[in-house]
Parts: structure tokens; C-alpha cells; sequence
């Protein structure tokens, strides 16, 4: 234990020397690649404080519990009187010494004699204490948190942005593409688990669509998403695109279905999904110098958030009546279409958050720093509002799925059967009417036709029991962490090299190696947005706790915190 101890010390010890070195790295203009900004050195100066008070607090603590145990605590040396002996020496010997007949001053002379022989072994109790002050007013868990997040986006800076790590050209590769898609699935059955049953009438059924099935969903469908960006295969760009409607169709399924049931639109709720969504892209962003634009799913979703709690929390009781919520329907839908298909008033919405939604492309010289936010959020504008509307729906497709499971053999063979075909029809002329077609030609009917491919996978999904009954535990647990994969792929995974480039390149430790380099860097990226997520929900749940006046305050302290790290790192870079 002892030995474990140390180690993690000593490993902790030397990931801040590396962010010592970034610092004055940076203030010599030696390790980066490009000189820093001064929001990116105050987030070092912040990563720097925090790791330095993780070793500072183990350090204590090992102190505490291998040294202490052999100290005696004593008060601070110095001029002893005999009233102040038994704080020292003890009874026995402060005893012996009065009893003795002794005048006062020789009882000083002698007692000032046992002192400097007892207490010079002792340890001063006012010295521990304050040591143990900056100790005893944190809370270990947070530190420990704190520091481990700060030393995971220093990694991230010193994989992406200085010269320890090279890029490597992207090599297009179809064929690998999908063996290693095939292989994932194939190894993935073997983690197949049983979903829940939940009670209906007299018989039990496995629930449509249940948490992990969406999970599961998310994961396989990130799978294919990442490895299109590291193998670059334009060849399913049209697919990307629907896997991205789909996210944005679950936003809207899974927040009308929260919001709707659960009533809850507290402001405590509101904090904890714009941390969710933004909390590890903004501090990616700081770090990376990076535009938030470059992780464009991060405002989609936000915005999308946005809308529906907006809309279902303002006059939320018309949420109880099928009048009041058809209202609402109709006005989300006509928001959007004023906004975003009548010309003008895009820009009359949108311009006034420019600095927070440009993308100023380094690859190109367009003066529209804006363009690229219009055409991401116009791509789906339109298909959360049908994972609203299927949410709203759901409890009577699923009243009908158990109707047609519960009648006999033939009239439910039949029925499904009837179902399937016109299901897998419409499937067939969607491919080749809607899917097959060039890039830029599917894009202008993206918006309009994207919730036939996803309506079309839940149907196949949940058509049986037996379908419905399990679900991939593996692809469950990384649909889990999507938004952290999604984030530190361009970092860690990939490679960019410059603030807001795109990732052209993938990042190339064992050179010469790249099928171990790959498989060797997707577990550590896998295994470092695992932590991303965790490190995020501790965060998360001890700043946003339900005690408003507390958020409030600890809102307010992150912000100064904030403030104060900007003000102390633009008076050093200046200074040095």
C-alpha cells in the first residue's frame, strides 16, 4: 500500500513537471506550436495551481498516516513558566519539581532544562496545523478530481499542440473500415444482456426503446462516425449525416419525454444540461484555442435544448392538455421555419451571438465566419421536433405494438407481416430515391427526409420480442460516453496541430506502426474519455447541487475563479 502510494505520488509528480515545462515553455516560446493565447496559458496557470495542490494534499496525507503515528505534538520552543508545564512535560515531572520545596525561579531553571531535552523531540502542534489549513478546507474527493481533470487536458495540449507528438496523412481505406467495424460487432455479441419487463395487462413485455437500447443505438452509430473522420471515407457522408439526426432526434425524444412526465424545469435541471453539454467543450476550447464552432454537435444540441425547454416551460400547464400541447407543436414548428426559411431572419437572430458561433476557417479565405453555423443547424432543424412528436406519441405505438403481440398466431403474423413489407417498400425507394444521391443534392432534402431512416430503425429494431428483449452491452457503454469521444477525438485520436484546423492528420506516437498505433491510441482515447465523463459528472454534482442559493454561490465562485486565473496569467505573460 505504502509502495502504491508513492508510485501514485511520484506519477502525479512528474505530470506536473510537464505542465511546468508547457508554462515556461510558453513564456520562452519553445514547446508550442503556435505562440499561446492568453486564455489558453491562464487555463495552464489553473491546471498548474490544481495539480499542485493534488501533490501538496497526498503528500500531507502520506505524512499524516506513515510519520505521524511516530510524533508527539507539543507546543511551539520557548520560555516555560510552572503553570504552563503540564502542556509540556507532563503531571509527574511538573509535580515532583513544586513538591520539592524549590523556590519558583529554580524550579524555571531546571524545568527550562527537561524543556529543551523533551519538547526538542516533540512536533509543534501550531506548525501541523498550519499545514494541515489548506488541507482540512477542501474536500479531498474534489481536489483529487480537479487535478485529475487538469492533468488530462494538459495531455490533450501536449498531444495536440506542441512538437512532442507528429500528425500522420490519413490513409483512406474502405476495406479496413469495415473489417474493423465487422470485428467490433462480432465480439460485441458476446456482450449481449437482457432488457427489462415491464407489466402490461396480464402478460409482460420487454418496453420499446428502452434506455440501454438507445445507448446501444448511439454507440454503434459513434462507432462508424469516428472511423469515418480517421479513415476518411466520404463514401457514407450521407449516413454521417443521418447519425447525426438521430442525436438530435434523441435530444428532442429524450428531453419531451423528461420534461413532460417529470415536470421538472428548475433552474438547478437547466444548470446540469448546459454543463453536460458544453462544460468539457468550453474548457477544450480554452485550452486548444479552438472556436466552438470546431465541435459543432456541442451548440447543435445546446440549441435544440434551448427550444424545448423554452417551449414546454413557458406556460407549462398547457403541457397537461392535448389542445395546449398541439399549440405548442405548431408555434416550435413555425419558429423554426420563420428562422431559418425566410430570408433575413437568420441573421437578425443569429448575428448578435457571432463571437460565440463563428468559425474562423484557417483552409479557406471566406469572410462569412458564420456560414458554417447556418448550414449545421439547418441541417436538422426540423427532425427534434419529430423526436418531440414520437415522445408525445409514444405511449399509443407502444398500446398498439402489445395490441398486435397479444392477438392469435395468424392475426399477428399477418399484421406484422403487412407492417414489414410496407415498412421495408418505403425503405427501398427512400435508398434509391433519397440516399444514393450526391452529396450536395441530398443535403437540400436532408432536413426534410431524415426521420424516415430513423423511424424506419426503430421499427426493425423492436419488431419481435425477442429483438427487443436484449441489448449490446458494449455498444451500451460507449454510446455512454459519446460526447467525450466526440470532443478529445480531434485531440488525441487525430491530429490538427493548429487552432481550428480540421483534422487532416492522425496523431502518430508508434511511427512506423500504424495498425499498432491505432489500436494502442483508440484504448487510451476510449479509456481517457471515460474518465472525461466521470471527471465531468463529479464536477457537475458538487457545484450544481438543488439548493439554489448554493448554485448560485458556487456559480459565482467558479466565475471569479475564473476571472482571477484570466487576470493573474495576463499580468505574468506581460511581466516575463
Amino acid at each position: 500500500m505504502v509502495v502504491l502510494n508513492f508510485l501514485f505520488l511520484l506519477s502525479w509528480f512528474v505530470l506536473e513537471l510537464c505542465l511546468s515545462k508547457i508554462i515556461f515553455g510558453h513564456l520562452l516560446g519553445e514547446m508550442s506550436i503556435t505562440p499561446p493565447t492568453d486564455i489558453q496559458f491562464c487555463s495552464f496557470i489553473g491546471f498548474f495551481t490544481a495539480l499542485s495542490f493534488l501533490f501538496y494534499q497526498e503528500l500531507f496525507f502520506l505524512f499524516e498516516l506513515y510519520i505521524g503515528p511516530f510524533l508527539e505534538f507539543g507546543t511551539s520552543f520557548g520560555e516555560k513558566t510552572g503553570s504552563e508545564l503540564n502542556s509540556v512535560l507532563g503531571t509527574s515531572e511538573s509535580a515532583q519539581l513544586i513538591s520539592s520545596g524549590k523556590s519558583e525561579d529554580d524550579v524555571d531553571e531546571e524545568t527550562a532544562k527537561l524543556d529543551e531535552q523533551k519538547v526538542a523531540t516533540k512536533f509543534p502542534q501550531y506548525l501541523f496545523d498550519v499545514l494541515a489549513a489548506p488541507v482540512n478546507v477542501c474536500d479531498r474527493k474534489l481536489v483529487r478530481t480537479l487535478g485529475e481533470f487538469s492533468a488530462l487536458m494538459t495531455l490533450v495540449y501536449i498531444c495536440d499542440r506542441t512538437n512532442a507528438f507528429s500528425g500522420l496523412d490519413k490513409t483512406k481505406s474502405l476495406d479496413l473500415f469495415w473489417f474493423i467495424f465487422f470485428i467490433l460487432v462480432v465480439v460485441s455479441l458476446t456482450t449481449l444482456k437482457k432488457n427489462h419487463v415491464i407489466p402490461y395487462g396480464s402478460t409482460g413485455h420487454t418496453g420499446l426503446l428502452q434506455r440501454d437500447q438507445t445507448e446501444e443505438w448511439k454507440g454503434w452509430m459513434q462507432i462508424l462516425f469516428l472511423m469515418y473522420h480517421y479513415f476518411n471515407t466520404n463514401e457514407i457522408y450521407n449516413g454521417i449525416r443521418i447519425f447525426i439526426a438521430a442525436y438530435v432526434w434523441m435530444t428532442g425524444f429524450g428531453n419531451f419525454s423528461y420534461y413532460y412526465v417529470k415536470n421538472n424545469f428548475s433552474f438547478m435541471r437547466f444548470c446540469q444540461m448546459m454543463w453536460r453539454l458544453n462544460f468539457l467543450v468550453l474548457v477544450a476550447c480554452a485550452v486548444l484555442s479552438n472556436d466552438y464552432m470546431c465541435y459543432y454537435i456541442c451548440p447543435l444540441h445546446t440549441l435544440w435544448t434551448l427550444f424545448i425547454y423554452v417551449g414546454l416551460g413557458v406556460k407549462k400547464n398547457m403541457n397537461s392538455t392535448k389542445l395546449g400541447i398541439t399549440i405548442k407543436f405548431i408555434l416550435l414548428f413555425a419558429s423554426v421555419y420563420i428562422i431559418w426559411d425566410i430570408e433575413g431572419v437568420w441573421d437578425i437572430v443569429f448575428t448578435p451571438f457571432r463571437y460565440l458561433l463563428r468559425y474562423r476557417n484557417p483552409h479557406t479565405y471566406e469572410t462569412n465566419d458564420m456560414g458554417e453555423w447556418h448550414f449545421r443547424s439547418a441541417l436538422d432543424r426540423y427532425v427534434w421536433i419529430f423526436g418531440m412528436f414520437c415522445a408525445y406519441n409514444f405511449p399509443n405505438f407502444e398500446r398498439f405494438i402489445y395490441w398486435v403481440e397479444n392477438q392469435s398466431v395468424t392475426k399477428h403474423i399477418a399484421i406484422k407481416g403487412l407492417l414489414f413489407t410496407i415498412v421495408t417498400v418505403g425503405f427501398y425507394f427512400y435508398v434509391q430515391g433519397i440516399y444514393l444521391l450526391p452529396k450536395v443534392e441530398y443535403n437540400a432534402l436532408h432536413p426534410f427526409t431524415s426521420f424516415i431512416p430513423i423511424f424506419i430503425y426503430i421499427f426493425y429494431r423492436n419488431f419481435t420480442p425477442r429483438l427487443r428483449a436484449q441489448h449490446n452491452a458494449l455498444f451500451c457503454w460507449l454510446g455512454k460516453i459519446t460526447l467525450e469521444t466526440y470532443i478529445l477525438q480531434y485531440s488525441v485520436w487525430l491530429h490538427t496541430g493548429h487552432p481550428n484546423y480540421q483534422p487532416k492528420q492522425i496523431l502518430n506516437v508508434f511511427k512506423g506502426y500504424p495498425l499498432m498505433n491505432f489500436a494502442i491510441l483508440s484504448l487510451g482515447y476510449i479509456f481517457l474519455s471515460y474518465r472525461a465523463f466521470h471527471l465531468t459528472g463529479d464536477l457537475r454534482d458538487a457545484l450544481i447541487v438543488n439548493d439554489t442559493n448554493k448554485l448560485a454561490w458556487n456559480l459565482a465562485k467558479v466565475l471569479v475563479s475564473c476571472l482571477l486565473l484570466y487576470v493573474v496569467g495576463w499580468s505574468v505573460r506581460r511581466v516575463f
